[in-house]
């Protein structure tokens, strides 16, 4: 997981400039350090570059927005399906994802909280060898489970909030950023 991926799943709520993915991605993503703005516009460019963005027209007062291309949309809706999520995923990655489903109202989140059951389902107890490499072995295992277990109970508060919150998720902030990249080529 990535900023690419939060920013093209934020993008499925409609055309956004620069400052405000930035926003959006921290009110949606609070568990993620600070993100520089310079890394939201740097991976704006590589996914205009990769035909997964492009223009979207611009701000009243000039500043360009992006949108999702149909490779785009694609791309973000296969990041939010099941396929996506593993044991593999780090923590954070997880996360995004978590996160990303409960605050899209579009997206059906039921579907990825199903995945993670399944993808962090209990393993049976390993056994615990005699040796040093053995208890090496046996102590990473339990780690394992211990984030699987941490994990699971994630999912378990997720689908409590989600019966308690419907519909789910939100819209784009209202409340504009206040400076944002100026147009290449100024009109004025």
């Amino acid at each position: 997981m990535s900023v690419r991926d939060c920013l093209l799943a934020i993008m499925t709520l409609g055309p956004q400039y620069g400052l405000q993915l930035h926003a959006e991605l921290t009110s949606r993503t609070p568990h993620r350090a600070a993100t520089n703005v310079g890394q939201i516009y740097s991976t704006l460019d590589r996914l205009v570059r990769d035909k997964k963005v492009e223009a979207g027209g611009q701000t009243p007062d000039g500043l360009p927005l992006y949108q999702l291309t149909s490779d785009g949309s694609r791309e973000i809706g296969a990041w939010l399906e099941p396929e996506s999520i593993s044991r593999e995923s780090t923590w954070s990655d997880l996360l995004d994802i978590v996160f990303m489903i409960r605050s899209l109202p579009n997206v059906d989140p039921l579907p990825a909280c199903d995945a993670l059951d399944f993808a962090f389902a209990e393993l049976p107890e390993p056994t615990q060898g005699s040796d040093a490499r053995a208890r090496t072995a046996w102590l990473l295992t339990r780690a394992e489970e211990d984030f699987a277990t941490s994990m699971r109970a994630i999912v378990d508060r997720t689908r409590v909030e989600l019966e308690r919150d419907k519909p789910h998720g939100w819209g784009l902030s209202m409340q504009r950023p206040k400076r944002g990249r100026r147009p290449l080529n100024p009109t004025s």
